[in-house]
């Protein structure tokens, strides 16, 4: 069983809330390695029509013993598609929650940026190597605060970077928010005190398509959402302050040139961002839940016995033990224990 643990340890780094779509890959031009070699058996390459070839290449109506330049070949790349999961974790697998739908903008709370915010992030993005593509389709909602501090206006932190607040940069230009966890993230511009739209991901070697990123104020409020206890292993972070959470689903595929897509993949987190750091809960389709403390990891490949999880547009409620889970660090695993509780109320 350990054995297994570690090997599943390259798949943990690669599908938890660490990942990074900055992954380096070939072009997708590359013909699928193929070429014409001249020798497929056909007589159409003299063009006198006597069957008598003598261009020196097949399929060269010149006869000056040129080569024709392969046709391009069809790869039929396809997108990852629906996965229907055993676990849910909330809410979070269902595909309209990440709209903004249902949510009104406060045009009228304009004088500055504090407030509760929410945001959506959506993205599609492919790399290709040895004829090889990888898609994933990446869909997220995050509520967040800025608020003012003596002055200095700070955004809550959902990444895995810090803890609490941090500093907003200067918004008269583009501008990051440490909301995403690991993952490409997007610059933005500001549209008004009540809005913020994300600008189009760009990359060498990674394509990006159907992005949509915007952020808009849904409430003056500037407090905590609620408490959040992390126990990982010999560790305990108690009620601590929660002022980020993020909802985020991928559902990631492989495919070889002209062949069928290997099955959907489906992963889903919820992240929260404390005074402690970010604590988190995932699933992947695999299966396994995985518990993490900022950078560290906490795996389990079955069910947890005592595991309520729900959510809403409003509140959030969290309570999952890992019972029989191994902490994974470098290449090693070690049996650890876990848990993750939580009440949220959001603006």
């Amino acid at each position: 069983m350990r054995f297994f643990y570690v090997a599943l340890l390259a798949l943990l780094l690669a599908g938890c809330p660490l990942n990074d779509d900055s992954s380096s890959s070939s072009s997708a031009t590359d013909n699928g390695g193929q070429t014409d070699d001249g020798n497929d058996g056909n007589t159409d390459g003299d063009s006198s029509g006597d069957g008598d070839d003598n261009s020196g290449s097949d399929g060269d109506s010149s006869g000056d013993g040129g080569t024709t330049t392969p046709l391009p070949v069809d790869c039929d790349w396809q997108e990852p598609t629906d996965v229907t999961p055993a676990e849910t974790l909330g809410n979070t697998s269902d595909a309209a929650i990440y709209s903004l739908d249902g949510y009104g903008e406060r045009t009228d709370l304009n004088t500055d940026l504090t407030g509760t915010w929410v945001l959506i992030h959506k993205v599609t993005s492919s790399s290709d190597s040895a004829n090889t593509r990888n898609t994933t389709i990446l869909e997220q909602k995050t509520h967040f605060v800025i608020r003012d501090n003596a002055g200095q206006l700070e955004v809550s932190v959902c990444n895995s970077n810090g803890s609490g607040f941090e500093n907003l940069e200067d918004t008269s230009s583009d501008f990051t928010l440490p909301l995403f966890g690991g993952i490409t993230q997007p610059t933005f511009s500001k549209t008004s005190n009540s809005q913020l739209n994300g600008q189009p991901l760009t990359g060498t070697g990674i394509s990006y398509s159907n992005q949509s990123t915007r952020a808009i104020k849904i409430s003056s409020a500037t407090s905590a959402f609620g408490q959040s206890t992390l126990s990982f292993d010999a560790t305990t972070e108690s009620n601590a302050n929660t002022f980020c959470f993020s909802q985020r689903r991928e559902r990631t595929m492989q495919q070889a040139c002209t062949q069928a897509p290997e099955d959907t993949e489906l992963t889903l987190y919820m992240l929260l961002g404390t005074e402690s750091g970010q604590q988190g809960l995932s699933y992947r389709t695999t299966p396994y839940y995985t518990l993490n403390n900022d950078n560290q990891l906490m795996l389990q490949t079955t069910a947890p016995a005592s595991n309520s999880v729900s959510a809403s547009a409003t509140s959030v409620s969290i309570n999952i033990a890992l019972d029989d889970a191994y902490r994974v660090s470098g290449s090693s695993a070690t049996a650890a224990t876990g848990s993750l509780v939580s009440s949220l109320t959001l603006p």
